[in-house]
């Protein structure tokens, strides 16, 4: 019999089975069926207790034996236990919805509220924000028939909104690039919610703060104190605000990359490399896996294809790193050149700029824009503007690396 696990669809990547180890110490799987295998799963009755996520919260409703009155109310259901045969099934979403606002301190009351998605766990938080006093709840979707108005519509009936949640797939992991909606039509939002938490910052959740949304945060507070609460009918264990408040720290430090830039010949892969040997994480270098990936060095492809050519394949590279979790990510000295590139790799990154007394940087091959120390100068005076405003920490270093690597694990400790 499988004992422990979760239901879904289409989930490229969960961090459900390393929140219930770490909670409770229990194997928990993944589960992927197709819609058309879901009565054949849950027919079979082949589990002890198992956590459901999109798109099947309401769809095994039907399944169930029993539900609680809550689960009932809202019409849905995230957590089912097979209690001697018979399927009951509970809503821990409302918990840990609930958990997620406090935290956040968004203030709820006499607030319009709009809501990104139709689905189960819509239903929750629009369940969660009626009982916090929301002015009123509004369900977007893309189609009139499913919500009280489309995602379009609600730019000009709801332009005024004080909230807006998130509860769709919509920048989930992989699709990381996707929002769904513009942030910047709803000029008096103060509190973005995302429930999606892979990645730890969503495109949603940035271009808030970039746009100056006073609160904005996503979904990992609420997966793990849903979790928490799951535990009482899964195990019949106990894990207590405490217990959650520090998973959810140690699952930020933990699930967090520790990305680094600063000017050419810094010491940003060799600090790197000894921050990530200390810290047992994996280490990358974007320059490294741009050569590796068009089988050029730098200075080749700059002399033979030019320096945009050059800058899409480092952004090709970002790309293709910025979907990690708990790595350590050395930058080219250009790569926060790009918008686009600082804002993929803040989805799981932290960003720390080393900076070093421009006296003391290397001149020449392999950095072709250092080719004297007058060059040097002037690039790290058009540079450091764009340094300063990408990252999330600032040090200042002229000494080995190290000794800049302790400074860097304590910057990073630091911000999270």
């Amino acid at each position: 019999m499988i004992e422990y696990g979760l239901l879904c669809s289409g989930v490229k990547h969960s961090f459900s089975p390393l929140i219930h180890k770490k909670l409770f110490g229990v194997d928990y799987d993944v589960f992927d069926v197709q819609p058309e295998k879901l009565g054949e799963f849950l027919s079979r009755r082949d589990f002890c207790a198992i956590n459901v996520t999109v798109p099947y919260k309401t769809a095994v409703m039907k399944y169930l034996d029993s539900a609680s009155a809550e689960a009932l109310a809202i019409g849905a259901v995230n957590t089912v236990v097979n209690s001697g045969g018979r399927l009951c099934g509970y809503n821990t979403d409302v918990f840990g919805f609930e958990r997620l606002i406090a935290a956040s301190g968004a203030g709820i009351a006499g607030k319009t509220v709009l809501i990104g998605g139709t689905g189960g766990t819509a239903k929750t938080a629009a369940y969660v924000l009626k009982h916090l006093g929301a002015g009123k709840t509004v369900m977007l979707s893309r189609s009139i028939d499913r919500g009280d108005t489309t995602y379009e519509n609600a730019y000009a009936e709801y332009g005024d909104a004080g909230v807006f949640v998130n509860t769709t797939p919509c920048g989930m992991y992989p699709g990381i690039d996707s929002v769904p909606v513009d942030i910047t039509r709803f000029p008096d939002l103060f509190a973005v919610i995302d429930v999606v938490y892979n990645p730890l910052t969503t495109r949603l959740v940035y271009e808030a703060r970039e746009n100056g949304v006073p609160v904005c945060v996503n979904g990992l507070y609420m997966l793990v104190a849903q979790a928490a609460e799951a535990g009482r009918y899964m195990y019949g264990a106990e894990a207590g605000v405490s217990a959650i408040e520090d998973l959810y720290q140690t699952l930020l430090h933990e699930l967090s990359n520790i990305v680094l830039i600063g000017m050419p010949g810094c010491g940003k892969t060799t600090v790197g490399s000894v921050v990530a040997a200390r810290l047992k994480r994996s280490f990358y270098d974007i320059d490294t896996t741009v050569e590796m990936s068009r089988g050029k060095s730098i200075s080749e492809m700059m002399s033979h294809y030019g320096a945009e050519a050059f800058r899409d394949a480092e952004t090709d590279a970002v790309k293709s790193l910025s979907g990690l979790n708990g790595a350590v990510i050395a930058c080219g000295g250009g790569t926060p050149i790009r918008r686009e590139n600082m804002r993929l790799l803040r989805a799981n990154g932290r960003v720390i700029y080393i900076e070093r007394p421009v006296s003391k940087l290397p001149l020449g091959d392999p950095r072709p824009l250092s080719s004297s120390r007058e060059a040097v100068e002037a690039l790290f005076l058009a540079r450091e503007p764009i340094y300063k405003n990408s990252c999330d920490k600032h040090i200042f270093s002229a000494e080995t690396a190290d000794k800049t690597a302790d400074r860097v694990i304590s910057a990073f400790g630091e911000h999270i």
